[in-house]
């Protein structure tokens, strides 16, 4: 039995807000509304798009009560729900 290969860190950071979106009842439309973007942005950040506007996705990120975060040391992407 193969094991899958785990998700891209878009992807995973994509997963991750879709799951917070949802825990708060939202819409993508509604989320994006609180963000002040549109619908769409909120799909690319859900399906894990690469190229974002990184102050839009703070904005989407806050307006769920999620946090962004650097750390010294760390290489990538690590998304912690």
């Amino acid at each position: 039995m193969r094991s899958q290969a785990k998700p891209d860190p878009y992807t995973q950071m994509g997963r991750a807000i879709k799951a917070r979106r949802q825990a708060l009842n939202l819409s993508q439309t509604e989320a994006g509304d609180m963000a002040d973007c549109g619908r769409l942005f909120v799909s690319w950040v859900e399906q894990g798009k690469p190229t974002l506007r990184l102050d839009k996705l703070i904005d989407l990120m806050h307006a769920l009560g999620l946090q962004f975060a650097l750390m010294a040391g760390s290489h990538g992407i690590e998304v912690r729900t």
